[in-house]
């Protein structure tokens, strides 16, 4: 059975996005298995069975970025912030970069933003761009700063 999910296809590319960006470190080629798997399973639908694979994972990596941005992000999306911001300070902590931070903190943003939290939504965004105003030019950052 597929669950129905009450937000937009856009919203759900910008989550599946943010997950692929979290999954690859630097110079790494391929994604863990478990984020293919994982976002597979949100693009089904089956987001119970997602959010049990990102646990499965924080199991035995309770530090996982990308674990703990996908069940974040699994959380959102069935509706249940809360929970949800959880896991994004443990994402924001265990980051390794500087980008991966802001990152982590974007997906706090979106989090918050979901649930019409605009002033916290705004804070956590800051704290993002704060990164890439400061970060060497890339096509990502001029992207950034374009909406800024």
């Amino acid at each position: 059975m597929k669950t129905t999910i009450g937000i937009g296809s856009a919203t759900l590319s910008s989550l599946l996005a943010c997950l692929v960006l979290f999954a690859q470190a630097p110079g790494q080629q391929q994604q863990p298995e478990f984020i293919k798997k994982g976002q597979q399973l949100m693009r089904d639908g089956r987001l119970e069975d997602a959010l049990a694979l990102y646990r499965q994972n924080l199991q035995s990596s309770p530090d996982s970025l990308p674990a703990n941005i996908g069940a974040g992000s699994v959380l959102d999306l069935m509706e249940q912030g809360e929970k949800a911001r959880d896991y994004f300070p443990k994402a924001i902590d265990s980051a390794d970069t500087p980008e991966r931070k802001a990152m982590a903190q974007r997906a706090m943003a979106m989090s918050h933003a979901f649930e019409g939290n605009c002033k916290k939504s705004v804070e956590y965004e800051e704290q993002a761009l704060d990164y890439y105003r400061t970060a060497k030019p890339t096509s990502c950052t001029n992207l950034v700063t374009t909406w800024v």
